[in-house]
């Protein structure tokens, strides 16, 4: 990360305060901060379709009583700075509030950590006061993802929750506003996207953030090299954000940043943290602190960014065009599947001020994600590799999921592109009945980038484009048309099919995604990070490829494809068939619908088809040593929640 300062954190995230206090970090309501607290390691990676996305699935989770503590002005004595959604009226009257917030503002002034209710400021006397507000704006409020004011796509989307004016549409992911840094005319107001890209009016926000306590300029001034949402992996000098999860609170870790050298923290209005002792930034929310910062960050940087969504695949374009293009630019790219609100902002805010490309995927299981991490990400050329029945829990049809997807386009840059993948009947009918302008990519002759042939061997296969035949070194049909994708992108970058097909031979699979490994006698195919219809379809050829001439038996260790909603049972009993057709050996499945999926398969087999059910994982594996023989090759697959990573560790223990 190229350094930054907090004077530039602070305006960026639109700080409510921020200071120095050796004894506290922020006043306002008590929180539990125990050392005992769960912890979660995920820093920002989600499988997106497992039920494990940060945010949660409750939309209610997602700060529903936050204020934006606009302070009373200096001669309003007697306002409750820690309760009202707008600043103050000069009169003393209540300012205005925002749409949907009426009644979510009020909270206890008092954590009980020897502060004053009057002033607001519960857990560190008056020291984190805040900026005084002028009188008649609005700070309070909320938008829907992506809302902000400045626009979506000239107006908004009715159907994904998504306003020019920042209100609710009919539905949508909610987020709250925040305060904004004061303006060259003393003034304050909501920020807008536009407006945090304003570095000076960041750097001229001395008064916004820094109390008149701080007076410190060396202190505005300290350098953070980095940020971190997980104490464990948090380095000397960088910044650490304090998330709340389902399971978990960043705020009961604060203590433990500031042992591991955070040069400051980013907590929660509302949150009591003891014992800080470094500059703490106080802001209402910070998933969406992070996400500013993020979109901030990636306005300081010369690079391009490159944003990849899909229902299957993603993470697999990721890697190939990553792979790609670091043979011929400086290009950074996303840990693993860091896709969510937490994940895509810790990738942009990763990379350093010289890279030149930085490549980056999107994930979403509820309306108007998609748009709000665009708008995170601003890129230059945003992909959506396909559609499919994925997360029909939270979006109910494919064509609203193909209607999410596209909305990649909200934040694209000036100048920038649309790729789609043009065999996807329902993308391209979108696409066109909304009148997008595209780049289509695919083997059809509609394509801008086209594939002649695309044929594979199991383990590997081949494609021709531009004349040139690409070998790729990754096992599946699947995988050919990811590296059509990645291949499309990269030529918006200016590399050949001939630079492309030369970068292939050092590509290695991306771990859980149809990653062969081998445990002594036995062959496993490693493909438990995620699983949705199509991505399952796609497994179940694979194997069949490659049990073709071999001695052993081909085994299908099955878990279940999540958040399918109520068309779970009918798609799971599509998959029992699929591999009943497949002419496999054994099917074991594991979990939830298995007793579907296993019924299903053994109608539709006709070799005979042994199968078994296990209820859990745990159960699975203590019986793997007597399921499983010598020379078997074995596709283990399911959605993350199924946990059938720990399958793969008892086979590797048992034959490795």
């Amino acid at each position: 990360m190229k350094a930054i300062t907090i004077r530039e954190l602070a305006g960026a995230v639109g700080a409510v305060r921020t200071g120095f206090d050796e004894h506290s970090a922020a006043g306002g309501l008590g929180i539990a901060t125990s050392p005992s607290a769960p912890r979660d390691d995920r820093q920002g990676e989600s499988g997106r379709g497992e039920g494990d996305d940060i945010l949660g699935k409750d939309k209610e989770s997602l700060r529903d009583s936050f204020s934006m503590l606009g302070p009373p002005e200096a001669d309003d004595k007697g306002v409750d700075g820690c309760s009202m959604l707008g600043p103050p009226e000069a009169d003393g009257k209540k300012g205005d509030s925002a749409e949907g917030e009426k009644e979510k503002g009020n909270r206890e002034p008092n954590c009980g950590a020897g502060g004053d209710a009057v002033a607001g400021s519960a857990c560190g006397g008056d020291l984190f006061s805040g900026p005084r507000i002028k009188s008649g704006v609005t700070a309070g409020g909320r938008d829907d993802i992506g809302g902000r004011g400045d626009g979506v796509g000239g107006g908004g989307d009715k159907d994904s929750g998504l306003k020019e004016d920042g209100h609710s549409g009919s539905s949508g992911l909610r987020l709250p506003r925040r305060c904004a840094p004061r303006n060259d005319n003393g003034g304050w107001g909501a920020v807008g996207a536009d407006s945090v890209r304003d570095k000076e009016s960041l750097r001229d926000a001395d008064s916004c953030w820094i109390p008149d306590q701080v007076r410190d300029d060396n202190l505005r001034d300290r350098e953070i090299i980095g940020v971190s949402t997980d104490t464990r992996t948090l380095g000397a000098g960088e910044c650490f954000f304090a998330i709340r999860g389902e399971n978990f609170d960043g705020h009961a870790y604060v203590s433990a940043a500031v042992e591991k050298g955070a040069a400051c923290v980013v907590v929660e209005d509302g949150a009591c943290v003891s014992g800080c002792g470094v500059p703490c930034v106080v802001v209402e929310d910070t998933v969406r602190a992070l996400g500013d910062l993020a979109r901030w960050y990636r306005e300081q940087l010369g690079a391009k960014v490159v944003a990849i969504t899909g229902s299957a695949g993603k993470t697999t374009v990721r890697h190939i065009l990553g792979h790609v293009l670091s043979q011929h630019f400086r290009c950074h790219q996303a840990k693993k599947s860091f896709n969510n609100h937490i994940g895509l902002p810790l990738t942009l805010l990763g990379a350093d001020e010289d890279d030149e490309i930085i490549v980056c995927e999107l994930g979403t299981n509820s309306p108007g994600e998609i748009e709000y991490l665009s708008r995170v990400a601003g890129p230059d050329a945003a992909v959506v590799n396909n559609v499919g029945e994925a997360h029909l829990e939270g979006f109910g049809t494919v064509e609203n999921i193909a209607q999410e997807k596209t909305s990649i386009r909200a934040g694209l840059r000036d100048g920038g592109k649309l790729l789609i993948n043009v065999d996807c009947a329902v993308l391209v009918s979108y696409c066109d009945e909304a009148g997008l302008s595209y780049v289509g990519f695919g083997t059809g002759a509609s394509a801008d980038v086209r594939a002649s042939e695309v044929k594979t061997t199991g383990l590997a296969g081949e494609l021709v484009v531009d004349d040139m035949v690409i070998s790729v070194p990754l096992a599946g049909e699947a995988n050919l048309y990811n590296a059509l994708a990645a291949y499309a992108v990269a030529r918006q970058f200016g590399v050949t099919a001939d630079e492309f097909a030369k970068a292939m031979p050092g590509l290695e699979s991306p771990e859980m995604r149809l990653d062969l490994q081998y445990a002594g006698r036995v062959t496993i195919i490693n493909d438990c990070y995620n699983a949705n219809p199509a991505s399952m379809r796609n497994a179940v050829e694979t194997l069949g490829h490659l049990v073709r001439g071999h001695d052993g038996r081909a085994v299908f260790i099955c878990g279940h494809m999540a958040e399918l909603g109520a068309d779970a049972d009918r798609l799971h009993a599509e998959l029992g068939g699929t591999i009943g057709a497949a002419e496999l050996d054994l099917l074991v499945g594991v979990g939830a619908h298995a007793d579907v999926t296993v019924e299903a398969a053994a109608r539709a087999s006709e070799n005979g088809l042994k199968t078994r059910i296990f209820p859990d994982v745990e159960v699975l594996c203590n019986n793997l040593q007597q399921i499983v023989r010598p020379d078997d090759i074995i596709l283990v697959k399911g959605s993350r929640a199924a946990g059938l990573e720990r399958a793969i560790d008892e086979l590797v223990g048992l034959f490795g």
